[in-house]
């Protein structure tokens, strides 16, 4: 009862702001509200709800797609991860043509560029692997493993951040699932396997990466059980990566009681809009209405 509470304040509090969201990006603007919204909206059966999400995702495409930066946080790629993850869910009806513009980019260099740009964002990731395993189309994934190629030549991996060589592991086991002879796959596992155990500094002090780390290469790492950080509202159900290594990341039971209903209905009511987003608000609706 007090968590279909919580989740009716959240979509209320997301209904309200969403469209001061200046960002249209996922992890940071209202394309990534929306997808809690779609959730809402069909749990509930309120058409409404749905309408204010079409109405997001509308016009996300018709008026930023051309002019939006590539990264995943608030880019190119997260809108089209969003719009993928909302076919598949059922949320959205929309052709194969609508995501020409992110296949055009998708088959081009991933250049040093483009690696630097991701790795300057707040949230550092390897954004077009995320797209292309998103999409689980068979050409993608050989897409994603080129730039994969290129992440290897690329200059100075040691500038590589935990955050972004876990979204690496994350897609090289999208990949293995789908396709696990592919030996092109082995080579790139292989080759970051051995890199991260020469370089294990990258994951010192990094508790919530690391255990992320471990979760999408358990042979690689010795497996420990959940550390201090993640508790849920500082981290743990509060975090995109929370949301977008769902299937990997077992999160501990939520006991919605006392002072935690609390603290959350604290946290809604004083939420910044950029608070409001899949790095806050969102992800912890997310959460709890996925969890069975």
């Amino acid at each position: 009862m007090m968590e279909n509470i919580i989740l009716k304040r959240i979509a209320n509090c997301l209904v309200l702001n969403v469209q001061q969201a200046s960002i249209t990006g996922l992890l940071e603007g209202n394309i990534g509200m929306a997808l809690y919204i779609y959730h809402y909206a069909k749990t509930n059966n309120l058409q409404s709800y749905f309408d204010i999400a079409d109405s997001i995702v509308d016009y996300t495409i018709e008026h930023y797609l051309k002019n939006v930066n590539r990264v995943f946080s608030s880019g190119l790629y997260g809108i089209g991860w969003a719009i993928w993850y909302m076919k598949q869910k059922g949320f959205v009806e929309i052709s194969d043509d609508a995501f020409d513009d992110f296949e055009t980019i998708v088959k081009q260099s991933y250049s040093s560029i483009e690696i630097e740009q991701d790795l300057k964002t707040a949230f550092p990731v390897f954004s077009k692997g995320l797209y292309c395993v998103q999409s689980g189309k068979p050409e993608n994934l050989e897409y994603a493993l080129n730039a994969i190629d290129e992440i290897m030549e690329y200059g100075d991996k040691m500038s590589l951040t935990s955050c972004y060589l876990n979204s690496i592991l994350y897609v090289l086991r999208r990949i293995e699932e789908a396709d696990c002879e592919n030996e092109h796959l082995q080579s790139n596992k292989a080759f970051w396997y051995s890199f991260i155990k020469e370089n294990p500094s990258i994951y010192a002090n990094e508790d919530c990466n690391f255990y992320i780390a471990q979760q999408m290469a358990p042979s690689l790492f010795p497996q420990t059980g959940l550390s201090d950080w993640f508790n849920v509202l500082e981290c743990g159900y509060m975090n995109w990566q929370s949301v977008l290594y769902r299937e990997y990341i077992n999160l501990p039971d939520l006991d919605l009681s006392g002072q935690e209903i609390m603290s959350i209905d604290e946290v809604i009511n004083n939420a910044s809009i950029n608070r409001l987003s899949l790095n806050g608000i969102t992800s912890l609706g997310l959460n709890l209405i996925n969890r069975e």
